[in-house]
């Protein structure tokens, strides 16, 4: 489910973008820095999943994502936010998001049994068309 609070929480960041600042220039360098950031990190995030506990990585990013979130509230109820606040909170949120991705399917792959992963597999790819 943290996707689709993520989801969510990129809709409103762009909608706020575009509601403060009515630049679409501004909300594409927005959504291009949250891509890319998760396009670079992506790379390297195997690797981190491979040498670290991914239940503690999913824990660690829902609480990052969560911070984040959080400090984007407060700082929204200080007035309006900064045009690098959201840069930033884009950037973050795809390194996040890149490193979570790999640590779910590896903890769906550990949580069920060696003669169901390939079931498990096939069901990946309709987490994302079909949400529970």
């Amino acid at each position: 489910m943290p996707s689709l609070g993520d989801a969510i929480f990129t809709v409103v960041l762009t909608w706020m973008l575009v509601e403060s600042t009515g630049s679409s220039a501004v909300v594409g360098t927005y959504l291009f820095l949250l891509g890319m950031s998760k396009f670079i990190f992506i790379l390297f995030s195997g690797v981190i999943v491979d040498r670290f506990k991914a239940k503690n990585l999913l824990i660690a990013s829902d609480w990052i994502r969560g911070g984040i979130m959080f400090l984007f509230v407060l700082i929204s109820l200080q007035g309006s936010l900064p045009l690098w606040a959201f840069y930033i909170m884009g950037i973050v949120i795809g390194m996040v998001d890149a490193l979570s991705e790999p640590a779910e399917i590896t903890c769906r792959i550990q949580i069920v049994e060696k003669n169901t992963t390939v079931n498990l597999s096939a069901f990946l790819p309709l987490q994302h068309k079909y949400p529970p």
